[in-house]
């Protein structure tokens, strides 16, 4: 843990938690020169940086000091400094309580996200190959299952919050429609009966987690379990008729669109209008995080 004595903060941090001066990570962003910008969300804005040991960094800054962002600020810290997990980005450290500008400092994740690779200016699809997104979806549950272990709700899991390093593998940032508008054609389902049974499956997981009562919903551990043995099995195991369970499927995804939304339903007011807007709750506190490049 990197100590000033300076700041008291410092003496109930966890180890590899860090408070930084503004002044050091105004140097490691150049300023916060708009050209090291990674992304802008509703809480703030967040620029690549390196610090003077050589790590790359995220910084977020946050855009307004009103009482509930500065709350909204400490509680995100509260919550990250107690997390660690190989699929959750790396919270490294923040600025001190006594400085007036708040900043978080996460692990620079390079690959940008899932949906730069599917729908960016930069988008090339193809990259992500069938066991590519297949091993993102697992990870992603894994990331999940932690987090709920921790008493932890995302909220806002969505291909823009899922980050990728070099090879491939996830960190979760930021804490209906018919099934094959769901599929990217460069999968190829249409030629390949492997592909499309991988797909039925995946999809299917994915709709019994979108079912309107909480307790027809499958935990996030059941989520994981039946994803690796799609990913081991190459979704052999679907034994029904392809064509018949696609279009119970659609209707029923239709049909959902007519429900009013539950209190408890993952279609309620966890979904966020502001496409960077991330909810993290813990132990009935509420944490709003907003960015969904690199937080």
């Amino acid at each position: 843990m990197n100590k000033s004595p300076k700041h008291e903060d410092t003496n109930i941090l966890p180890c590899g938690i860090s408070v930084f001066s503004y002044e050091e990570l105004e140097d490691a962003t150049q300023n916060f020169d708009p050209s090291h910008e990674l992304g802008d969300g509703g809480f703030g804005a967040v620029f690549y940086g390196k610090l003077q040991d050589g790590r790359e960094v995220a910084v977020k800054k946050l855009h307004e000091h009103n009482y509930k962002r500065v709350q909204q600020f400490f509680n995100e810290v509260e919550i990250l400094t107690r997390l660690m997990h190989r699929n959750l980005v790396v919270l490294y450290g923040f600025t001190c309580r006594q400085n007036h500008k708040l900043l978080l400092v996460y692990e620079y994740v390079p690959n940008r996200t899932v949906a730069d690779h599917l729908h960016g200016v930069q988008a090339n699809p193809i990259m992500l190959t069938r066991p590519i997104r297949l091993n993102i979806a697992i990870e992603t549950a894994r990331a999940l299952v932690y987090l709920h272990a921790s008493e932890i709700i995302h909220r806002d899991v969505k291909t823009s919050n899922i980050l990728l390093d070099h090879s491939f593998c996830v960190k979760v940032a930021d804490f209906g429609r018919a099934i094959h508008q769901l599929i990217d054609p460069v999968l190829g389902s249409d030629t390949n009966p492997e592909t499309m049974n991988m797909i039925t499956s995946v999809a299917e997981v994915a709709f019994r987690c979108l079912q309107y009562h909480s307790e027809m919903r499958p935990t996030m551990s059941e989520v994981l379990d039946e994803l690796m043995n799609i990913q081991a099995t190459g979704g052999a195991y679907v034994a029904y008729d392809t064509t018949t369970d696609l279009q119970t499927m659609n209707d029923a995804v239709v049909l959902l669109k007519d429900f009013r939304s539950s209190p408890v339903s993952v279609t309620g007011e966890w979904q966020s209008n502001n496409t960077a807007s991330t909810t993290l709750s813990s132990n009935g506190d509420e944490l709003s995080m907003k960015n969904d490049i690199n937080t």
